[in-house]
């Protein structure tokens, strides 16, 4: 998908005038008549190809509305193919009202362009159109952009900020491909998709303001922005695939209450996260979802999902896990963490589990009370060296309760020694302490994560 950059290993030493693919030339502009019926024409470079001629564009260039040629007035509506790539002098471009189109490579390498607005009346911008604008630190986009095209400001390493009007409807993919400096992103409220890997490798971007009209996210949209730190994100019913791979820095996410599915390596190497709370409305969660996110402790997996997908949380460093009881099948590797120590199955009908699912079989199982003997049946289940009935398990998880009085966590229904652990919502851990050690502390206002014995529940103060 990106546009790579080749060595031209001939060049055209001699072109016939004749061959000139440009129709005429006025003012050092050239152009291509597009519809003679309506005059209209395009900017072109000058010659047969885009590298017919070296620097025929160079400094500030001024595009009018329209030109006259031969008695005959022409409008200027779109900017064409290639017209001014790799013209490495030009500066600044002035588009003037009646362009329509930006089409494809039409500024690629333009490596010194330092500022460009989209005018009003623009519709679309073409793939690459901007690929490689390596100097480009301002680009204005107007509310009359709908498409903007694949890798379109890819590689623009100076641009810092980015504001997307509600008018663009087609995305393209990796349209901001590779801006390492790009830190702000603003899309105005009444967008409703960000496109596949539209912002992968922004290594600047630390936050990102999601408007609620968003509905779709493209996957890998966020791949590898390793300082993204935390992201709201709106209603929307799936995380697609890659969506957040590599974000290295990002400590919270707060899923949505309606999400159904998580794609395949949605979180994989978010190495920050440290506690994930999946809603009840979740009944899929990809392969490697959250593999290899080396500090994540807690999960609650929600009520309802059906399938786990494979190494889901491998190398999570998970010490328990509760499956619930819809769960139909968990895949190779999902939950291969050499930290748990206790796992609570409440499937009444053993899940289809693989020879690696888990990391080994010396955890404790829980089970429900009368499925004790299906478990020692069935295949890798019957590997497990210490089964037992869920009936104090459950006790107690079902009778703990947590209150908030006088600002101060109050916890019944568990041993003194069970472990309590406490984050806040960047997923942040303040506290980690037995339920007697944590008795008197007080906690200021906020929202908090509570984990304790396999329950993990939101607490307000």
């Amino acid at each position: 998908m990106i546009k790579k950059l080749v060595l031209l290993t001939s060049i055209v030493l001699c072109i016939p005038l004749s061959l000139y693919a440009h129709d005429f030339e006025v003012d050092g502009i050239y152009y291509n008549i597009i519809d003679s019926e309506s005059y209209a024409v395009e900017v072109t470079h000058k010659g047969e190809y885009y590298n017919s001629f070296d620097d025929e564009y160079i400094g500030r260039i001024i595009i009018p509305s329209s030109v006259i040629y031969n008695n005959t007035e022409y409008q200027v509506i779109a900017v064409g193919t290639s017209a001014f790539e790799r013209c490495i002098d030009v500066t600044d471009v002035n588009l003037p009202n009646s362009i329509l189109s930006i089409k494809e490579d039409a500024f690629y390498l333009c490596r010194n362009l330092q500022s460009i607005t989209i005018p009003e009346g623009t519709e679309s911008i073409g793939n690459h159109a901007f690929q490689d604008c390596k100097s480009l630190s301002t680009v204005n986009i107007s509310r009359s952009v709908t498409h903007i095209g694949n890798v379109a400001f890819g590689y623009c390493d100076a641009l810092t900020s980015i504001f997307l009007p509600n008018s663009i409807t087609s995305w393209g993919q990796e349209i901001f491909y590779h801006c390492e400096q790009l830190h702000t992103v603003t899309l105005e409220e009444g967008i409703t998709a960000i496109g596949a890997y539209a912002f992968q490798d922004c290594k600047s971007l630390k936050s990102i303001t999601l408007p609620n009209s968003i509905t779709t996210i493209g996957e890998g949209a966020f791949y590898g922005c390793s300082s993204l730190e935390s992201i709201d994100l709106p209603n929307i019913t799936s995380i697609e695939d890659e969506t957040f791979t590599f974000c290295t820095s990002l400590r919270t996410i707060d899923i949505p209450v309606y999400l159904k599915s998580i794609g395949k390596r949605a979180f994989e190497s978010c190495t920050t996260l440290t506690c994930i709370v999946l809603p009840d409305s979740l009944t899929s969660l990809g392969n490697s979802a959250f593999a290899y996110c080396e500090n994540l402790a807690s999960v609650d997996c929600g009520n309802n999902i059906l399938y786990i997908g494979k190494s889901a949380f491998y190398k999570c460093i998970l010490d328990s896990i509760s499956i619930p009881s819809n769960v139909t099948d968990i895949g190779n590797y999902a939950f291969y963490c050499s930290t748990i120590k206790a796992i609570n199955c409440e499937a009444k009908i053993p899940p289809t589990i693989n020879l690696y699912t888990f990391y080994d079989y010396n955890a404790r199982l829980y089970v429900p009370n009368d499925c004790i003997d299906l478990y020692r049946k069935k295949k890798y289940w019957k590997d497990f060296t210490n089964i037992s009935a869920s009936s104090n398990y459950n006790i107690i998880k079902d009778n703990i309760s947590i209150k908030v009085i006088n600002n101060q966590l109050e916890i019944s229904g568990i041993k003194d020694s069970y472990i309590i652990t406490i984050y806040n919502t960047d997923g942040t851990l303040l506290h980690s302490k037995t339920a007697k050690q944590i008795a008197g502390i007080t906690l200021p206002r906020g929202i908090y994560i509570v984990q304790v014995n396999g329950t993990t529940r939101k607490v307000a103060i």
